[in-house]
């Protein structure tokens, strides 16, 4: 009774083996193919359910049939998607017709992969498009999403020892291929494999060279980088005192008489401010002003030579005013640096000196007031930014021959800015 016992348990016992073994795609000869020396499939998304492309790379190695070498007589490749054993696979997209959707390129492999005999050389080994596969033209021949799922490909001539690969295309838009679900056990997966046949179909061929193959899934494939730029604002002034180098001389300009002017303060502006920046300037009192003599000098007496009222009124008009030796009067005057450093750094905003305060033609400037008014502004479409903006603040002054003497002539200057953020 035993030994009948034994017998039909051993014939399950097989078929149950059987059962449990990866599928191999059945190609003749395959048994005793030859590796590829090296070769692997990349995914381009390796998130669950996401629908990718995918590159293969394989490097072919020397192989032979019956006495008869068998490379340079490839027909196709096959790529073969393991089959995820829980909980659910990958799916090929089989939509008629699949050269719609199923298409290579070569303009997204890898340039160079891995020296796998020398992992320290720097260089790599130069990768080359897979003839046949990697072109634009229609190039699939088959695909099966019947377990052992598989896409076939055109393949010209391999050469031994050259580094080949292509690329598939596949998106969300593109299906292609869709992965498994299952990130967590998503490593458990059997019968994945590369192998290229003399024959475009491949089971009435001779396969040349193949290599098994495993992929991985994660839940997110991505990682998300982030960052603070935190907002910076730098207005520096160069110096805190802008002194007329020369005594103030009332000679008209006709007898050699000048317009005088300090030696200038340089103002830099660096802000990441995506809006620019903008300056502004007020006079402590509209004009130079001597305790001594009771007496302020402004720029109202423009208008009227020779004759001034001793009680400014610092009227700002948007338009400069010119100077004229003799006759007695003070403005501030802006201007950008030019070469060698140039003032309006590159890129970023661009600076714009405000009207009033324009000092590009020599002897003018704008009018001090006892409130802020704008001397500059730089702006542009953001990110209008400045790496290092330079704008120059000058006073130039005239006097009459009646202006009082004094040695104190003083006004102070309060110079301000913001970022535009």
């Amino acid at each position: 009774m035993n030994k009948h016992k034994l017998k039909l348990a051993i014939p399950t016992l097989v078929a149950l083996l059987v059962s449990h073994l990866p599928q191999v795609i059945p190609t003749a000869a395959a048994a005793n193919t030859t590796q590829f020396q090296q070769a692997f499939v990349r995914l381009d998304r390796m998130k669950t359910s996401e629908w990718t492309g995918f590159v293969v790379c394989a490097t072919p190695d020397t192989d032979t049939f019956n006495g008869t070498p068998q490379n340079g007589n490839e027909a196709s490749v096959t790529i073969v998607i393991p089959q995820m054993l829980n909980p659910t696979d990958f799916v090929l997209d089989t939509t008629a017709p699949i050269t719609s959707h199923w298409i290579t390129d070569s303009t997204n492999i890898p340039a160079t992969i891995p020296d796998w005999t020398d992992p320290t050389s720097p260089a790599g080994l130069t990768v080359t498009p897979w003839p046949g596969a990697s072109t634009a033209t229609p190039v699939v021949q088959s695909v099966s999403n019947v377990v052992p799922k598989t896409i076939t490909f055109n393949s010209g001539a391999l050469t031994v020892g050259n580094h080949y690969c292509f690329h598939v295309q596949g998106s969300s838009a593109n299906h292609t291929l869709q992965n498994g679900t299952d990130a967590t056990t998503g490593y458990k997966m059997s019968g994945g494999t590369i192998f290229t046949s003399n024959n475009l179909v491949p089971a009435s061929g001779v396969a040349v060279n193949q290599t098994n193959y495993s992929l991985a899934l994660y839940g997110d494939d991505t990682i998300t980088v982030t960052a603070v730029v935190p907002p910076s604002f730098q207005f520096i002034l160069g110096a805190n005192v802008d002194t007329f180098p020369t005594n103030l001389d009332p000679t008209p300009a006709g007898s050699g008489g000048v317009v005088n002017s300090t030696s200038g303060v340089q103002v830099n502006v660096i802000t990441n401010a995506k809006g620019g920046w903008i300056g502004w300037i007020k006079s402590q009192y509209m004009g130079l002003h001597s305790a001594t003599a009771n007496y302020t000098m402004p720029s109202d007496c423009l208008s009227v030579p020779g004759v001034c009222t001793p009680t400014p009124t610092g009227t700002v008009n948007g338009t400069p005013s010119a100077l004229t030796a003799g006759t007695e009067g003070y403005v501030i005057a802006a201007t950008i640096p030019t070469l060698p450093t140039n003032g309006d750094s590159p890129g970023g905003c661009t600076i714009n000196i405000d009207p009033e305060y324009d000092g590009s033609t020599a002897g003018s400037g704008g009018t001090p007031s006892t409130t802020f008014q704008p001397f500059v502004a730089c702006t542009g479409p953001a990110p209008a930014t400045a790496d290092d903006d330079k704008v120059v603040l000058k006073e130039l002054a005239t006097i009459r021959g009646g202006t009082p003497a004094g040695t104190d002539y003083t006004d102070t200057l309060t110079v301000v800015g913001a970022g535009n953020f």
